[in-house]
């Protein structure tokens, strides 16, 4: 019952509860009327206002990320609360060069969740975009931001001029300095940029697709085998299925430096730092995968202020992800210097 008030006179009215009716579900939603009283000498209006539960997620308008490397990835962690009363069920999405995750969830009233959002970027500059989050009663925004820099990396030299005799061989040193204070990966490329890699990939997918003349011929040779035989396996089939494969290879490829003349192999330049000669040594791995690396020279002595380069070589016994920690034992330091590898191996296709 409401009873209103008002001069000395009242006037009670009963008010039900509105409920939204949908396929046999009670769904409250927010309601809004007038209660209007008439009496012989006035009318009398009073305004009503249910709020039905709802849940209220308190996401940032704005997140930014600064500034970046590029082609690095870097990550913002969201504490999200629902400061509403009623569970809230939301998807999240966004957009490259952005990532969130999760994609989706489920957050009880006045609960807390983290939500990560990454940036990892391809391209120098400004990035822009926006994560949405879906409750299915309302959608909002968070502007995203994030500006992506170059490492500074440099070479040693722009270009390398070998010098042999037929039949010889010839090496020259290039070396590969990392000035930032962040780890760089890196991988000696076929093509300076990612577009190029795209454009030679599909070059090699139109190589691959046989000429009409080809499924022709195939399927006439398909029937002539079935009027022998009575049957005949599907070749078009199998010739189809033998192009894909290809092609999916060729997507794989990570187009990676290759050369029938040229070929790289990894150095690393040991520095003495001290006042002194440093005699160093290589301490043997006792890993199974540390047997397939090779370094030139496994000894020596660096003079004060001076470098020693290292070659390594390695052959690998299979594909795949490889981290290998060696060491080096120098005279007169107490811990040994520790060189880490990190390295991909892909198999290599065949020119076509």
């Amino acid at each position: 019952m409401v009873q209103l008030q008002g001069q000395g006179r009242g006037c009670a009215v009963p008010v039900s509860p509105a409920w939204h009716r949908h396929t046999g579900l009670r769904v409250p939603l927010d309601y809004s009327h007038e209660l209007v009283c008439l009496t012989a000498k006035e009318k009398i209006i009073v305004p009503i206002r249910a709020i039905s539960a709802r849940a209220i997620l308190d996401f940032p308008d704005q997140l930014d990320f600064s500034v970046c490397p590029v082609k690095c990835s870097s990550q913002k962690t969201l504490l999200v609360r629902n400061a509403g009363n009623r569970e809230a069920r939301f998807q999240l999405s966004t957009q490259s060069p952005f990532s969130v995750v999760p994609a989706t969830g489920t957050l009880g009233a006045g609960d807390t969740m983290q939500v990560t959002v990454g940036f990892h970027a391809l391209t120098n500059g400004d990035h822009f975009g926006s994560l949405c989050c879906n409750t299915g009663e309302e959608i909002f925004h968070t502007k995203l931001h994030g500006e992506a820099v170059g490492l500074n990396v440099v070479l040693t030299t722009s270009s390398v001029e070998v010098k042999t005799f037929i039949t010889l061989s010839s090496q020259t040193t290039v070396f590969i300095e990392n000035r930032s204070n962040i780890t760089a990966h890196f991988q000696w490329k076929a093509f300076p940029t990612e577009e190029e890699d795209n454009e030679e990939k599909r070059r090699q997918c139109r190589l691959l697709r046989l000429p009409k003349e080809v499924w022709q011929e195939n399927l006439m040779e398909e029937k002539e085998i079935e009027k022998v035989k009575g049957s005949c396996e599907d070749r078009t089939a199998l010739l189809n299925s033998m192009v894909q494969e290809e092609m999916a290879k060729v997507q794989e490829d990570p187009m990676l430096f290759s050369n029938d003349f040229f070929f790289i192999e990894p150095m690393v330049k040991l520095i003495n730092q001290g006042a002194i000669d440093a005699p160093f040594s290589y301490i043997p791995s006792t890993t199974d995968m540390g047997f397939c690396f090779k370094f030139a020279p496994e000894e020596g002595i660096i003079a004060p202020g001076g470098t020693q380069t290292v070659q390594i070589s390695f052959n690998a016994p299979m594909l795949g992800w490889f981290e290998e920690e060696f060491q080096f034992s120098v005279a007169g330091s107490p811990t040994p210097v520790i060189l880490t590898i990190k390295l991909s191996l892909h198999a290599e296709l065949s020119p076509h």
